[in-house]
């Protein structure tokens, strides 16, 4: 009788217990003579792996411990440990090692393209799921700059998030409508805040996003409201911009686009 208690105990753990997760692994991904780090996480046996793009500066500062020195707050990169628990893997892409200066000068250029369609290649070859990239805030200009510039499909993810999209020029880097959004196939999630007060994301632009990408399909909006009460400038993390005290739902949202709920 003992030993029939031990071994439904030891059952019922094996049930119970969560998904098993890798050990988090900082990565150098090489290309063009240099490289771009990338922090990798998340279930060992993930249905989908998601690119991660922080906005501003685009410089996170990744050590090879893994620790993020800059940018740790940002929406994209705070939230991936939601994704995780729904059976997503993540890798945190910081700017490619030539690039660390301000990413903001370099996410048009073609060798900025050529080092993020190398970070796509590898994650394809790693985790053989399908591959996706979110962006948010200036982070979005650098999906649509990877995506758009380059035509080898192993380069380029099997759906894109554009979450706080860089919807207006402010003089210092790009913006999507910088890019050739035609060019973009395959799914697109475009997540704003109705009450975004950052005067370069406002979501009275985002129809014109939704126009531009003419080629991809299915493209959805959804658009949120509340939240917490904001606790940083309107273009930062800590505001309606980052979806704060919301972050739950609308990362099951997503979680939910990539794994094929539409």
């Amino acid at each position: 009788m003992r030993a029939f208690f031990v071994l439904s105990t030891a059952f019922l753990f094996l049930v119970l217990a969560p998904a098993a997760t890798q050990a988090a692994e900082t990565v150098d991904v090489p290309a063009r003579g240099t490289h771009t780090r990338i922090l990798l996480d998340g279930p060992n046996n993930p249905k989908a792996v998601v690119a991660l793009f922080a906005g501003g500066q685009g410089v996170l500062g990744l050590r090879e411990d893994g620790r993020i020195r800059i940018l740790r707050g940002n929406f994209a990169l705070r939230t991936a440990d939601l994704l995780h628990a729904r059976d997503i893997a993540t890798a945190i892409v910081d700017a490619p090692d030539d690039m660390q200066d301000d990413l903001r000068r370099h996410r048009g250029s073609a060798e900025f393209t050529q080092s993020i369609a190398a970070v796509f290649k590898y994650l394809r070859e790693k985790y053989k799921v399908p591959v996706w990239a979110h962006g948010t805030s200036r982070g979005t200009t650098s999906v649509v700059a990877a995506v758009s510039n380059t035509k080898d499909p192993a380069a380029r993810p099997d759906g894109i998030i554009l979450s706080s999209s860089m919807l207006g020029d402010s003089g210092r880097g790009y913006y999507v409508f910088d890019f050739s959004l035609e060019k973009i196939t395959g799914p697109v999630l475009i997540a704003h805040h109705r009450s975004d007060q950052c005067r370069y994301t406002s979501p009275d632009d985002v129809p014109k996003l939704e126009k531009a990408l003419s080629a991809a399909g299915p493209v959805k909006t959804s658009f949120y409201e509340g939240g917490d009460e904001p606790r940083s400038d309107p273009c930062q993390a800590r505001h309606y911009h980052g979806f704060l005290g919301i972050e739950d739902k609308v990362l099951s949202d997503m979680a939910d686009f990539i794994l094929g709920k539409r």
